[in-house]
């Protein structure tokens, strides 16, 4: 989700400036971020995320 606007919530000051961005936003760039990450969430569902756990789970580990 390289298109959030990431922020650490215990930075109350940069939690403060992300959300002052985030309100000033271009409605044009609020469009394709809203886009790129919708696109991400359709890709990367419920299924994919059991998919993923579960081969990971089952891979075999490398032995050296």
């Amino acid at each position: 989700m390289t298109d959030a606007i990431l922020v650490n919530p215990y930075d109350i000051q940069a939690l403060y400036e992300a959300m002052q961005r985030a309100l000033r936003m271009p409605l044009s760039e609020r469009q394709t971020r809203y886009q790129s990450l919708m696109k991400g969430l359709r890709k990367q569902d419920l299924t994919w995320w059991r998919n993923s756990f579960i081969k990971a789970l089952t891979d075999p580990v490398p032995q050296d």
